[in-house]
């Protein structure tokens, strides 16, 4: 699932923000194995987790391409600095692959501009997000949840009342 997601989430585009995560969000309802009632607690709460995580790896991707404005950018992670009073040297470390080498070979000696992309302020939130119990609790009150399975019962050849 984490393979999966990462490469979903890797596809949203600027232009199309609002409908990838719309996307990304209804198949991820595709992978539900049955309908969320019928899950037992367990099963739900991986849901969630999957969910969680699905929405983080989102969250961080749309960040890193709203920082970027559609402007050709590679992340990377400021490793260390060194300087005087009147520069900084800048180290950082980014992936290794063909297109990354490319691209920062024809930068070297040119301008560029450094971006934060923190995703942190972001990341809040859904940690009110849980299962229904498997068993709720007799004196729950308000928080019973619906019986599984209850609308399968034929309830015709009782007697009405």
């Amino acid at each position: 699932m984490e393979a999966a997601t990462e490469s979903v989430v890797s596809t949203f585009a600027l232009e199309s923000l609002s409908g990838d995560l719309a996307e990304f969000m209804v198949n991820q309802l595709r992978a539900l194995p049955k309908p969320w009632t019928v899950m037992s607690e367990a099963e739900q709460r991986e849901m969630i987790e999957r969910t969680r995580v699905g929405a983080e790896r989102a969250v961080r991707n749309m960040v890193t391409l709203l920082a970027s404005d559609g402007r050709p950018s590679i992340e990377g992670a400021l490793e260390k600095f060194d300087g005087d009073s009147k520069r900084l040297v800048l180290k950082v470390s980014v992936p290794h692959h063909g297109a990354n080498a490319d691209r920062i070979f024809g930068l070297v000696g040119g301008r560029v501009l450094i971006v934060h992309a923190d995703a942190a302020p972001y990341l809040g939130g859904g940690e009110d997000i849980a299962p229904d119990p498997d068993q709720p609790g007799i004196f729950d009150g308000d928080n019973v949840a619906p019986f599984r399975n209850r609308d399968s019962v034929d309830h015709s050849s009782e007697p009405s009342e």
